[in-house]
């Protein structure tokens, strides 16, 4: 108890701090869970993984969707059933996306990077060795993938890494290839406008400490630290509708509970969503139809005014979700587990 009443301390305490410094301020809206959304997520047949954890999820179509995961794993949703396909790799898959049938990545440990062609899938050189998470584009010649201090970028001839950050994102969302946000272990938020990725959520502060000297008259000597009131998170999952209306979503260190940040275009802002689980995907559609899954089987949906609970029917772990439309989404989690969203 003594703990958890400390680590709300340093967060109160460093908040207060960047508020006092004149740089953007967090303030906190309400959203309430109390209300079930409505709706039915039914589990598929997903034998074809046979027990698998499944981490991300993407398709071009109701009949074209992909499911990576561990060890090397990725299926694929024809419409009618999940089949296996041969990846070439026992590594873990961690983020999947596409520009088409034909045009899809595949991330995961130890820098691997895999593409599709609509027949086979292939190894890529990434002249990276980190464990990549994350992955988005805007087309085959504009791919953004992020890994522990590592954001690559691949052209469409070659990847490189001179888009190297410091800090360890998990996934990518963007507007276009001057308006990327990657969210962070560590409560890191980073934004990429064209050219340099750069941090939004952390503040340079002033700080006056005394030194002696050999004298011995006390000098003060100021000296600039970095203050973030989201150190004790972690980001997992990053989704916008558009510049000015992106989500980012998380949990907490010790206590596994959930957060959620909105940005407008101008400044974050948590929303309040009372005690649910940590959030590891998200998704939507349109600004009034957003789904956040995470823990033990937790879904929440954004009717563009609350966050309701949805029931899922599992209690395992679900990673990745993604729609073919407001009213056909797939969830992916552990255990292989594969839902299906109807309204």
């Amino acid at each position: 108890m003594k703990k958890l009443f400390a680590l709300c301390l340093t967060l109160i305490f460093c908040g207060s701090l960047i508020a006092g410094c004149g740089s953007t301020a967090v303030p906190t809206t309400t959203a309430s869970l109390s209300a079930v959304a409505s709706g039915n997520w039914k589990a598929m047949d997903s034998s074809a993984a046979q027990g698998t954890n499944l981490t991300a999820v993407w398709g071009s179509s109701p009949s074209d969707i992909f499911a990576v995961g561990a060890d090397g794993m990725i299926l694929h949703y024809d419409g009618q059933a999940w089949s296996t396909m041969t990846s070439g790799t026992f590594k873990h898959l961690s983020g999947i996306w596409g520009s088409s049938p034909s045009d899809v990545f595949a991330v995961g440990e130890d820098g691997t990077i895999l593409h599709y062609d609509g027949k086979s899938w292939t190894t890529m050189d990434s002249s990276n060795t980190n464990w990549l998470y994350g992955i988005w584009g805007t087309s085959s010649k504009d791919v953004f993938v992020g890994g522990p201090k590592s954001n690559l970028h691949y052209d469409g001839t070659t990847w490189n890494s001179s888009l190297s950050v410091t800090d360890w994102p998990n996934s990518l969302w963007g507007s276009s290839s001057s308006d990327v946000f990657a969210v962070c272990l560590g409560g890191v938020i980073l934004h990429y406008d064209g050219t340099t990725w750069s941090s939004m959520l952390t503040a340079m502060l002033p700080v006056t400490t005394t030194k002696t000297t050999a004298d011995k008259t006390t000098t003060p000597t100021t000296f600039t630290t970095v203050n973030n009131p989201f150190l004790l998170y972690d980001f997992y999952g990053v989704w916008g509708s558009s510049p000015s209306d992106v989500f980012a979503v998380g949990g907490a260190h010790y206590t596994g509970k959930a957060i959620i940040l909105h940005y407008d275009g101008k400044i974050w802002t948590t929303v309040n969503v009372g005690g649910a689980d940590e959030l590891y995907g998200l998704w939507g559609s349109s600004t009034s139809n957003i789904f956040a899954v995470g823990f033990t089987g937790t879904v929440l949906h954004f009717d563009g005014k609350v966050w309701s609970r949805m029931t899922s029917g599992t209690t395992y772990d679900l990673h990745g979700v993604w729609g073919s439309s407001p009213s056909d989404v797939f969830a992916v989690g552990n255990g292989g587990t594969i839902l299906r969203y109807y309204p």
